[in-house]
């Protein structure tokens, strides 16, 4: 406070009574409920659960909504999740969340032939240069297959090395704008 020149300190005490203040005005064009909008009226997509709460909850209910998708119609979903941080791994929460609904649609006998995305509408998902991650049926062998411990890379928070064994570290570059998380779930056309 003492380093503060003193117009700021003067403006900070003042009261939030006065009447010189312009009127503020906001006006909005773009949020995350208008890009999952879009995506539905754009691709025939149905929209589904938000993306919200805890990322391994989130996980959970997302692969309960993709039992329920249509096939070839993809679900999207959008808004952002947390990660408790117990490790100091590279990643961030949707390429935590991509792992996380492998490992669920995996335990919860997800069948046939799916895929699931999701990103960070910024290009960004954590510290590192990924945007996110896209997950399939296949992704939990691959990473069996490079030698990386599924339970050890959640616990770490090290997602980025795992999805890049995999195939599946999604890399944008930055987009110039934030509206949150999107995600999408597509099931194959049954045979």
């Amino acid at each position: 406070w003492d380093r503060l020149p003193d117009a700021v300190r003067a403006a900070l005490s003042r009261s939030d009574d006065r009447g010189d203040l312009p009127e503020a005005r906001n006006i909005l064009v773009g949020s995350n409920r208008h890009s999952v909008q879009a995506m539905v009226a754009a691709g025939g997509c149905d929209a589904a659960v938000p993306l919200e709460g805890d990322v391994e909850d989130c996980a959970r209910a997302l692969v309960a909504a993709a039992r329920q998708a249509r096939p070839g119609v993809p679900l999207v979903f959008g808004g952002e999740t947390t990660v408790r941080l117990t490790g100091k791994g590279m990643g961030g929460r949707n390429q935590e969340l991509a792992l996380r609904f492998a490992r669920a649609a995996a335990e919860g006998g997800l069948k046939g032939d799916w895929c699931f995305a999701s990103v960070g509408s910024d290009g960004r998902d954590g510290p590192g240069e990924a945007a996110g991650g896209i997950v399939d049926p296949g992704t939990l062998t691959r990473i069996e297959a490079a030698g990386i411990d599924l339970d050890r890379v959640l616990a770490d928070n090290d997602s980025t090395p795992a999805l890049a064994a995999a195939g599946g570290l999604v890399q944008t570059g930055p987009t110039g704008t934030n509206v949150a998380d999107l995600a999408v779930f597509l099931r194959g056309a049954e045979i």
